[in-house]
């Protein structure tokens, strides 16, 4: 059905053309819920678009060679490591700003940047197995976040414990360059996407309750905010999946 307000009168709803009686309450819960559900569909489409960037952007790195200018070079490696993180922190500010522009150039900006450094992926597996991967983390994600969007039990309480797994797995990441071990290296994949597949679902209920608080930020700009969040989460969730498959193949 077509649901959309009146021309001339925004008191209105129309369904497919014909006015709706509906009391003050009534309007607003369903102003309140179309506008919670653009603010989703918008977070989904902006993710799925800078995946697609990140995915073309390495390709093109792998195929043409860049990668070897990017990688033979320490500096400009840095450099891109460090704008990484710079795209991500300007990302979540500019959205504060409430600006739609800067929140855009954040979000896009990370995942070209991103692409040069995921380049090593297609040299490194063919594009089959990488294909099904993909395959496997849409599934897992697509899976979890409806999962998000629909309970009613509310994930708040998760987010510290998410957080402090997040910190720990990055740690331990760490000691484990040193110490090189292949078992506790799958080990880290396996709690990476367990990690990461709870942060789907809880980023995914965040968004949606920022999108239902409606505090004045523009429906693009919480669209662009939750895009980014959830493009980490997926991601992240590919890259694990892929190291626990890859030491399998």
């Amino acid at each position: 059905m077509d649901y959309n307000y009146g021309h001339n009168d925004s008191n209105k709803v129309y369904v497919n053309g014909k006015p709706v009686p509906m009391t003050a309450e009534q309007q607003q819960a369903f102003s309140d819920q179309t506008f919670i559900n653009d603010v989703m569909i918008r977070a989904f489409l902006y993710m799925f678009i800078a995946v697609l960037l990140t995915a073309v952007v390495a390709i093109y790195t792998a195929a043409s060679g860049l990668y070897q200018v990017v990688f033979a070079n320490p500096a400009l490696l840095i450099v891109i490591i460090i704008a990484e993180f710079a795209f991500v922190i300007a990302g979540n500010r500019q959205a504060a700003k409430n600006s739609k522009v800067g929140s855009a150039v954040c979000l896009f900006g990370y995942s070209i940047v991103n692409g040069l450094t995921f380049s090593t992926i297609f040299l490194a597996y063919n594009l089959q197995f990488i294909t099904f991967v993909f395959l496997v983390t849409s599934l897992m994600f697509g899976i979890t976040a409806v999962i998000g969007a629909v309970t009613k039990k509310s994930l708040a309480s998760l987010g510290s414990y998410l957080m402090m797994g997040l910190i720990g797995l990055i740690l331990v990441m760490v000691v484990n360059i040193f110490v090189k071990s292949s078992g506790l290296d799958l080990l880290l994949s396996v709690f990476g996407v367990l990690l990461f597949v709870g942060l789907t679902a809880y980023d995914t209920q965040k968004i949606k309750a920022m999108a239902a608080m409606n505090t004045g930020y523009e429906m693009s700009v919480l669209g662009l905010w939750g895009a980014l969040s959830l493009y980490l989460d997926f991601i992240n969730l590919f890259l694990y999946l892929l190291r626990i498959f890859g030491s399998r193949d």
